[in-house]
């Protein structure tokens, strides 16, 4: 069995047993990479965590983990979730005492090891530690959904000064970031085998999906601001003889009264099941909203629905589009959206598998690890 693939059954599979380790007894530069990102460890896994634990079949790896926090004094917990792999959790009231506290784990402020930043929150770690050298992988553009976003522009351009290497996750985002860069790398997301995965997944589904009749339509990934709620409604006023699912953890405020009878929001679900929900699911759909701010966009959850072998609707996203031009099909409006999941049911038509077996094949964990290496050398 592929190292990664291990690592990850090992994790998802023993949570319980992960043990907790006296920070002191920590030294970074015992450890080939740091891990910095804003997702917890524990929380929805995405590129980060698979990253880490992927890494740790060939490195000694330390995820971190800043936890804002204004009424306590710095706090730091490391726990083990495998040999080669630790889970740094620092509670600070801001980032400087976060700093304060990693620079105690280093040699008078500087480690042999090597930096993976994942977000701009850790822009300045150059300015408090001096690691062997810098890598910052660029999951979205330094524009974020929330506001205008000039101050992540400022953040990525500090961090970019003393990045050794740059790694895109995408088409687009490595276009843009050719131009600010010197040193910069296409790896995308990335999955495991078809014949790996299902060694992941068990005959147990925490969350329950509701009775329904008729063709369902499923998401599944974190329901955020991302989401067109709008296109869902409608689309579903329009169809009411198909059924909406989105199942997932809703982290936006949703006022469910809003929309018809026929959508549904069960609620998060745990990522090892994912394929027993899937195969509930007569069509894959991301519904993102397409906007200048959302064009950087490309879920690695594209994948997983390819493994399923069934046709996937898309928002026009650009990310998603240069990525996936002839695998998906695309919709422009809930009048698009309702015509072209009708004529898929009616029709029973097949998505492009070829197109389907390419992308996966290409994708895969092994593939992209090799690349890793290159860079972390």
């Amino acid at each position: 069995m592929d190292k990664g693939l291990e690592n990850t059954i090992n994790s998802w599979n023993t949570k319980l047993e992960s043990r907790k380790i006296n920070p002191k007894q920590i030294k970074l530069s015992e450890h080939h990479i740091l891990v910095f990102s804003d997702f917890h460890w524990d929380h929805f896994p995405k590129r980060p965590q698979k990253l880490s634990l992927n890494l740790a079949g060939s490195y000694n790896i330390i995820y971190v983990e800043y936890l804002p926090s204004a009424n306590s004094s710095p706090q730091t917990k490391i726990t083990q979730i495998l040999p080669s792999l630790l889970v740094l959790s620092i509670t600070a009231s801001n980032i400087d005492a976060f700093y304060s506290q990693l620079m105690k784990m280093t040699d008078d402020g500087t480690t042999s090891s090597i930096a993976y930043i994942f977000s701009l929150t850790f822009s300045e770690i150059s300015s408090f530690i001096l690691f062997r050298k810098v890598i910052y992988d660029c999951m979205k553009d330094a524009c974020p959904l929330k506001d205008g976003g000039m101050g992540l522009i400022k953040m990525e351009r500090k961090l970019l000064k003393h990045t050794y290497a740059v790694v895109a996750s995408n088409r687009l985002l490595f276009e843009a970031k050719l131009h600010h860069h010197h040193n910069v790398h296409y790896l995308p997301a990335s999955t495991y085998s078809d014949e790996t995965f299902h060694q992941v997944n068990h005959p147990h589904m925490a969350t329950t999906l509701p009775a329904i009749k008729g063709p369902c339509i499923g998401y599944a990934g974190i329901i955020d601001e991302r989401i067109d709620f709008i296109l869902i409604r409608q689309t579903a006023e329009l169809k009411p003889e198909l059924n909406f699912i989105l199942i997932g953890p809703v982290t936006v405020d949703l006022d469910r009264t809003q929309f018809p009878s026929n959508v549904y929001f069960p609620g998060k679900y745990e990522p090892e099941y994912l394929y027993f929900y899937l195969e509930k699911f007569d069509i894959y759909m991301v519904p993102f909203v397409t906007c200048t701010k959302m064009k950087h966009l490309c879920p690695s959850k594209i994948l997983d629905y390819m493994k399923a072998k069934k046709n996937i609707l898309c928002t026009n996203v650009l990310g998603i589009v240069r990525e996936f031009p002839l695998s998906l099909t695309f919709i422009s409006d809930a009048s698009d959206f309702s015509s072209q999941a009708t004529a898929i049911i009616r029709k029973k038509s097949a998505p492009n598998l070829e197109m389907y077996r390419y992308h996966l094949e290409n994708r895969r964990w092994q593939c992209t690890l090799s690349k890793y290496r290159q860079i972390l050398k």
